[in-house]
């Protein structure tokens, strides 16, 4: 994607985090939703919402979602950070 749409994604992604913290998980998914349409393969956002669906108590969705994380994630080269979600994402996977 263009930077434009890379910062648009960045601010998204920060403002479903804190609405998440916040409590409010209508704005945390309704962020979400508006990042995976514009880019429906970016991972954290998949994860994130995956962990709304786990938390509403719909694994099916979770799994779902976890696994296009998973799938869409690189091979290699992934931060700490991302390597460690796609770990806790592969446990949830096997959970359900």
């Amino acid at each position: 994607g263009t930077p434009a749409s890379a910062a648009s994604a960045s601010e998204l992604l920060e403002l479903a985090r804190d609405a998440g913290r916040r409590g409010d998980s209508a704005g945390q998914v309704a962020a979400l939703d508006r990042l995976l349409a514009s880019d429906p393969r970016h991972v954290p956002a998949l994860i994130q919402r995956a962990d709304c669906f786990a938390a509403a108590g719909d694994t099916r969705s979770a799994s779902s979602f976890y696994l296009t994380a998973i799938r869409s994630a690189p091979q290699s080269g992934v931060s700490h950070e991302l390597a460690q979600e796609l770990a806790r994402a592969r446990q949830a996977c096997d959970r359900y």
